[in-house]
This record gives C-alpha cells, structure tokens and sequence, in this order.
C-alpha cells in the first residue's frame, strides 16, 4: 500500500489523539484541561498512580514523563492494541472517512481472499457452536462440565464441537454455496491421498476458535473426545490466515483485559486459558500447545514488561521454561523480562485452580521467580561444586549466559547478582553459614561473640573493632589498586564474610566488575555504582599510607603477600566467631569439658591457619597472634561458667 507523507499528515490532522487514547486511559480531570486539548493521565505503558502520561490533542502527539514512551495515533494503536502499522492506519481512516490510497493488484487480490476466509471462519464458528448444543454433543458437554466449564465460559470463548463424520462440516458449507478451495484453504477440509472428494478436519473435537489480535477468526483448535484419537488437541493448518508462531490464544480478550493493576500471564493450553479467565485472571493467553518462538515472546513483550508464564508443574514444563530462558536472553532489557510460576508436580493452571481455587494461584503469580533465579537454579540445583574443576567449569557457564544479553547496562546487574549468588554457594559448600542478608550488622555491634543476658561483653570484642575494619580496608584497598590480581584470588575473596556492611558491598561490586570483564578504571567503577564518599572512605585510613603494598612502587610479590596474608588472617577470623558463636549459644546444659573442648579447637584452627601462609613473614604471624592468645583468654577465664555476684 503507497501511503504517502500527505496522506499520513492528513489522516493524523483528521484524528482526535484524545478519542484515541481515552479508550485505554482515564483521564485526570483536575489536572487536565479539555477546552484545549490538553489532557493527563495514569501511563498506561507502565505501572503508576499518578497522572504523567500527556497528550496534546493540538500537536496530536503524546509523551510519558516515567518512561518517556512517546507517539501519535498510530504509534499509539500499534503499541497498545498491538496492531501493525497498516491495520492501524486503516482503522483510524475508517474512522476519520478517509479512501485509503489504491493498492497494487497483486496485494488487493490477497486482501480480498483474506476477507473470504474470514467470512468462512465466522459461518463456521456458529456452525461448531450450534453443534454443540446437539444431542451428538453430550460427551463433550460433559467433559466440559466435568473440567468446571461454566455457561458463561463457554459463550465468552465461543466454545464448539466437531461432529464425529468425515463429511459433516463439508456437507453443511456446500449447502452455503462456499467453494472447495476455499474449504481448503481456510484449513477446514483437507484432501485425501485416493483423490476422492473432501474430508473434514476436525471431528468429534470440542473447538476453540483462535482469534488475532483484531478478533477476526483465523484457525481452530480442537480437543480430540475419542481416547484413541492420534491427536489430543489439533490446532488449523497454516494458512493465509494463520501463522501459529505469531499467533497467542485469547490475544485480543488478554490485552483489553491488561491494565496497570493486572498480570499477563503466559499458559500452555486452551483449557488453561479459560480456567483462568473464569477465576478473574482474564489476562491470559497461551502458545498454542507449542515452544514459544521470538515473535510470540515479542507479543507479550507488547502487552507486558514482564509476563509470568506459568507451565505444568512436570518435566516438560521446566524444560519449556529453561528454552523460553535461552530464547529471551538475547532481547532482555529494563522493560523487557520475564517471571515464572511453575505449578505443583502433575499440574497444569486448570487443575491447580480446581484442587487449590482462586487464592492459592494468587499467591503462586504474585510470589512467581524472576528470570534469573530460574536461570542460577538449572545450572546450580543437584550440583556439587567441591573441586576448582566444577566452580571454574559453574564460571564459564555463568559467564556464557551473560554475554547473550545484549544490554550493557542489565549484564552488569546479572553480573553482579550471579556473583553474590555464586559466593554463597561456595561459602555454603565449605560449611559455612550465611549471615542472614536482612539482618543489620552495624559496626560497633558486630561482636565476634555475643554473651547471654547475664554475661558482659568480652573485653577482647572492643579491642578487635579497629583491627577488623583496618584489616578489611586493606585488603580492598590493595586489590581495588591492583586490580589484576583479583582473577588469581576470586575463589578466596568469594568467601570472605566481611564484618562491615560497607566493605562487604564494595567487594560485591568488585567481583561483579571482574565477572562483567568490565573494562572501565576499577576505581572510578566503584565511584558510580557506590558513590565516591564509600570508596574515599577506605583510602583515608592512615595506616593505608604505610603499607607496604600500597607504594607506588610496591613489586607483585609484595602485594601477592600482603594480599595472601590479609585473606588468611581474615578466614581465620570468621572460622574463630563461628566456633565461639556456635559454642557460646549452646551454653546453656553444656559441660565445662565439652565447652572448653570446642573453643580449644576454633583456637587450633587459628594456629593451623597461620602456619598455611606462604611467604608471609615472621612479624606478620606475630601481628596475628592475638587472635590465638584471646581465645587462650577465654579458655583460662571460663567465661562459660556463671560468676557469683557480690
């Protein structure tokens, strides 16, 4: 179709953008002024409260002040109604009165033969419906009933039945005069190989008419009555109409349906959708009974940011998600992503919502796994990474994953979330506990051991606070300058549990830099995703200007050691509060020997942890040695027995 700048600049200055986008909006009154054409709203391209949407009915174009969508009538058709450009051209020409220009032969006589087939849907969706309520259909009424079908389903998605004859549906359209061709070609009829005269498609199935995104009838899907059919469900051939891998089932009801306040969610089959459109999800489409593809995905895309697509709770469904996963990788952005809702063991939607009801699948849509902890799941779940072998083996994998996505900006927040997921697998599968992460643990109250109400504070506790925080400093400080050593220390600095909640989000953010091979100045790095007070922090401690590893001509065997000795120093550490913690909570009924017995170990521990260092020096064994002599301490105080009070 020749559309013409003229033509298009008199079709938008025919078009009241306000009438457009006031059939999907609701208008602001206070803050909007009708007499001019200049109207607010709630956006209704994301989700908001308040009015940021405007559109000038004057300049004919509106904008989003969030998210800065922005357009004219047809973009605004194309985006919400998900019509292509020249459906949506022609409807607003249709409205405004406009000729659409002559088209060439070629394409007129193609849209005349999609308009016959269309009218041959129609009759037949009535024929499919009529059918239904014959006394050869009560097996499938039946089975209707039997899945909790109600009346009303059954009208709103124009429900049918098949009879069971190879020639019924053929003999009632020769009857209205419609040809064998377009019997054929409207995927009703089919031809048999013995060249005899024309079979029906569909027999002794209940149908689902499978409509476009206009409404327009364009297949059928049927659901086979007879156990031994070779097909359960058998959905239209591809025909002019019908392009199964750009089609959704119910694409037209789920859109209008969508809103600000709802989700659209992602099925498997026709019985699903209905199921979840009679408990109040009337948001719901589903593929077709097949893998998705990237149109299809590109159509959810344009109703919802962030579909939830919820499969049968089987083998075959998790291995649907995991392929949709790979699939999306490549177009994930801010705005474009995907959750999912994964159902119980041997259920699809429909029989979750008649087993558990309506409120049971609210809290499965509303509590559904974003993409990318379905993602650590499949590589990580079952696993065992005990050997350098499986974690670098877990790396590569990771790292593939990230380098599909195509977004600059989101592959660094998948950087950095599989970084701190995979440092507390690590940790774990060393037999550490992980710190609770919503738990505050604020500097001055990050004892090593926390007496029971009726014991004081260890003296040893506050004595320790400096050293722990210059010790963590330094570390961070040395590797943030020298940066090219982290790569030979990831694995070590993944399991260091630091004490400040400041310190522990900069070596997050560093091992998230190195995972993204960001190529960026680590430090200036660190400066825009943390802010600049964070890291100036960190190098305006004195004791940092006398490191030795911190000259400017510091050699790479210094900074090796000096990197080497902190991270031991440090693991020791954490491995002595977790015995102390461990033995201190259980006090209460424990035994002077059994007490004494386990604070001697996290001390031994300590020991053995020192004389593992490699290259570090006498005097810097010595500087640890506290560590070792305040444990003593408490073993020669018997802090665990109860002091008489005066």
């Amino acid at each position: 179709m020749n559309l013409s700048t003229a033509f298009l600049d008199e079709l938008r200055s025919r078009t009241s953008i306000v009438q457009v986008v006031g059939r999907k909006v609701t208008w602001d009154i206070k803050k909007s002024n009708q007499g001019k054409g200049d109207m607010w709203a709630p956006c209704p391209f994301h989700q908001e409260k308040t009015a940021s949407f405007h559109v000038d009915d004057q300049k004919g174009f509106y904008y989003c002040f969030g998210c800065h969508a922005k357009g004219d009538s047809i973009s605004f058709l194309m985006e919400v109604e998900n019509f292509s450009f020249i459906e949506a051209v022609e409807i607003l020409a249709s409205e405004a009165g406009l000729q659409l220009p002559q088209v060439d032969k070629g394409s007129q006589q193609k849209n005349d033969k999609r308009a016959e087939l269309i009218k041959v849907m129609e009759l037949v969706v009535n024929i499919f419906k009529d059918q239904l309520t014959s006394v050869n259909a009560t097996n499938a009424r039946t089975y209707l009933q039997s899945r909790g079908t109600t009346q009303e389903s059954i009208d709103r998605f124009e429900i049918g039945y098949a009879l069971d004859g190879y020639q019924s549906l053929f003999s009632l359209l020769k009857k209205k005069d419609i040809s064998e061709e377009l019997m054929v070609e409207a995927g009703l009829c089919l031809k048999p190989v013995d060249g005899r005269g024309l079979n029906d498609r569909f027999r002794d199935r209940i149908m689902f008419p499978i409509r476009d995104r206009r409404g327009n009838c364009i297949a059928f899907g049927g659901r086979a009555m007879n156990p031994k059919a070779k097909a359960k469900y058998l959905n239209s051939p591809e025909t002019l109409l019908f392009d199964k891998g750009n089609t959704l089932y119910n694409h037209k009801l789920a859109r209008q349906s969508f809103g600000s306040d709802t989700a659209l969610i992602v099925v498997e089959g026709y019985m699903d959708v209905i199921a979840m459109d009679s408990h109040g999800f009337r948001a719901t489409v589903s593929t077709l009974g097949t893998a998705i593809t990237e149109k299809q995905l590109s159509l959810f895309w344009q109703i919802s940011a962030e579909p939830i697509v919820a499969l049968d709770g089987d083998t075959a469904g998790t291995k649907a998600a995991y392929r949709l996963m790979d699939l999306a990788l490549p177009f994930l952005e801010a705005q474009k992503s995907l959750r999912f809702c994964l159902m119980p063991e041997g259920q699809d939607p429909d029989d979750f919502l008649r087993i558990s009801g309506k409120s049971k699948m609210t809290e499965l849509v509303e509590g559904s796994t974003p993409l990318i902890n379905l993602l650590w799941k499949r590589e990580t779940e079952g696993k065992i990474f005990d050997s350098p072998e499986r974690r670098a083996l877990l790396d590569k994998t990771l790292r593939a994953i990230i380098n599909q996505i195509k977004d600059r900006e989101l592959r660094k927040h998948y950087g950095s979330e599989f970084a701190s997921l995979r440092s507390n697998l690590f940790y774990q599968s060393k037999g550490y506990q992980i710190r609770n992460p919503n738990k505050k643990y604020p500097y001055k109250d990050a004892n090593i051991a926390t007496a029971s109400s009726n014991t004081k504070k260890s003296m040893i506790v506050t004595s320790q606070d400096m050293e722990v925080r210059l010790r963590e400093a330094l570390l961070l400080a040395v590797i943030i300058r020298n940066p090219r050593f982290i790569g030979e220390f990831v694995k070590e600095l993944e399991l260091i549990d630091f004490r400040l909640e400041e310190h522990k989000k900069i070596l997050s953010t560093v091992l998230g830099s190195y995972y993204e091979e960001n190529s960026k100045d680590i430090e200036e790095f660190l400066k825009d995703k943390l802010g600049i007070n964070n890291i100036s922090r960190i190098f305006g401690l004195k004791h940092l200007m006398i490191a030795p590893a911190m000259l400017p001509k510091a050699s790479d065997d210094t900074i090796r050691q000096t990197i080497i000795g902190e991270i031991t120093k440090i693991h020791a550490r954490q491995g002595i509060e977790r015995e102390i913690k461990e033995a201190v909570e259980d006090l209460k009924g424990a035994t002077d020997e059994s007490l004494t017995w386990r604070v001697s170990r996290a001390a031994e521990a300590n020991d053995s942890a020192n004389k593992l260092q490699k290259g570090v020096s006498e005097n810097e064994l010595d500087n640890h040695k506290f560590l070792s002599d305040g444990l003593q301490a408490l073993i020669d105080n018997q802090v665990w027995k109860k002091k008489k009070t005066k």
